[in-house]
């Protein structure tokens, strides 16, 4: 389980208090029950120390402990604004109570007012997981809701966007206060773990944020805590199998190389490789809102995987967040593919259909209106506000060897099939090998507002469906 935590803390007129009291609370996953005499659980307790030291020195630390199937992988965070004393003592708590509330689970965590601590035998440093979360909310109303939520929603863009600015001092941390006239002050903080990427961490506070109307609706105070790639898909032809040793196997380990440094270098490429009937069609292209380097870093991995996945088969596909690699003997440049899709869609329903609906189709028209300027090389991308406190994120990508009227053909494709796939939910994938379309409540595109940097997200939440000719 791709693991993150985050720390979401609204305060409204009322104090933190001085110590860090009991736990918030804990997870102690049961499916990884072990005994109190195996190695792993001697390995938690070699763990530990090396937490509470870590995380005392320098109020954050992510570290692993053992070897083989017996490692494990530990993270323990201090909030931000606190100080070095109070971060050590909140951490020891931390490091002698999980072991009392998870004594005989791999995978555990515990959350403090001003700490969190971790350890499993998965590596999830880094990564995006919101599918187990604590809410907390004051059982009091405001009084006047409509002025209450514009102010809050206005405080916590500003605040989120202070978390994910890229300055060592920020260390994903956001706070700050606003008037609600004339007597009552709104306090909110916000803290992402210091393993997160920049865009790791506003897709968790977008999250967390946007469970506001749900868990905390119109409450004088809330709190919302959250625990903190591989390839979309591939497509592997049986028709076009071929024997290790053939010729056109050899021209694949050709063309791999060409497609990867054409695309590291100009983001899209498209070339052949050998002659006759042994000759080899090849497309690379990276998403065109990404970094050079990890253009580069996604064409590299997908080159390795395809060749994993698809051993052999002439004609075979691959998809990644950030790029898209494909080669066959047919000669496919500049023709629609709509024949093999996939599609991952959210399980979560909207509460609005009616004005999610109307608010989606105006931005995908925007953005398809973008991909199909030659200049903007198959991309479009916007945003559009639902609410005080959800954002609506789209983007579109045309493969670019596409002509305008071609791109178009894909997008109205790819999109005409949102209400069959993807109906009402609150996120939608459609990648097929022409283009590739998507919407979510939280942002994944370059650039995110204070220049946040990308990251992958959790899939807990998706489904996929996979379409064939």
């Amino acid at each position: 389980m791709a693991q993150l935590h985050h720390l979401l803390l609204l305060l409204f007129l009322c104090t933190i208090p001085a110590e860090s009291a009991d736990p918030l609370g804990e997870f102690c996953n049961t499916d990884t029950n072990i005994s109190s005499s195996s190695p792993i659980s001697a390995n938690i307790g070699q763990l530990l120390p090396q937490l509470v030291s870590g995380a005392s020195l320098n109020g954050f630390i992510s570290t692993s402990y053992g070897k083989a199937k017996n490692q494990l992988y530990g993270l323990a965070q201090c909030r931000g604004d606190i100080s070095s004393n109070d971060c050590s003592s909140c951490i020891q708590d931390a490091a002698k109570e999980i072991r009392k509330r998870c004594p005989n689970q791999a995978d555990a965590r515990i959350w403090y007012d001003y700490c969190f601590l971790r350890y499993t035998t998965n590596d999830f440093f880094g990564e995006l997981d919101t599918s187990v979360g604590i809410f907390y909310s004051n059982v009091e109303d405001v009084t006047d809701p409509e002025t209450f939520n514009k102010k809050l929603g206005a405080l916590m863009d500003e605040i989120n966007s202070e978390a994910v600015v890229p300055a060592i001092a920020n260390k994903g941390l956001g706070k700050g206060k606003t008037k609600v006239p004339p007597f009552v002050t709104i306090y909110a903080l916000v803290q992402c773990t210091r393993d997160l990427s920049q865009l790791s961490c506003a897709q968790c506070l977008a999250t967390a944020t946007g469970n506001f109307p749900n868990i905390c609706n119109n409450k004088k105070g809330c709190r919302v805590l959250y625990k903190s790639a591989d390839p979309l898909g591939e497509f592997c032809n049986k028709d076009t199998n071929i024997s290790s040793s053939s010729p056109i196997s050899a021209n694949i380990d050709r063309l791999l190389p060409q497609l990867v440094s054409g695309a590291s270098l100009n983001g899209f490429v498209a070339t052949s490789y050998g002659k006759a009937e042994d000759q080899l069609y090849g497309l690379a292209q990276c998403r065109g809102d990404i970094s050079s380097n990890d253009c580069s870093s996604c064409i590299n991995d997908a080159a390795k995987e395809i060749r994993i996945r698809c051993p052999n088969q002439a004609d075979a596909r691959i998809w990644y967040d950030y790029c898209f690699l494909r080669y066959s003997t047919k000669d496919f440049f500049g023709e629609v593919d709509t024949s093999f899709g996939i599609f991952y869609y959210n399980v979560e329903d909207v509460t609005d259909p009616e004005t999610f609906n109307k608010e989606l189709g105006a931005l995908m028209d925007q953005i398809n209106s973008q991909a199909v300027v030659p200049a903007n090389k198959g991309l479009g991308k916007g945003k559009t506000k639902l609410s005080p406190f959800v954002t609506l994120y789209a983007l579109v990508q045309c493969t670019r060897d596409l002509s305008q009227l071609s791109c178009a053909q894909c997008l109205a494709i790819a999109i005409g099939n949102f209400p069959n796939f993807c109906n009402n939910k609150k996120g939608c994938r459609v990648l097929y090998s022409s283009c590739y379309v998507r919407y979510e409540l939280y942002p994944f595109f370059f650039p995110l507002d204070s220049q946040k940097s990308l990251a992958n997200t959790s899939m807990a939440n998706y489904r996929s469906i996979v379409s064939k000719p």
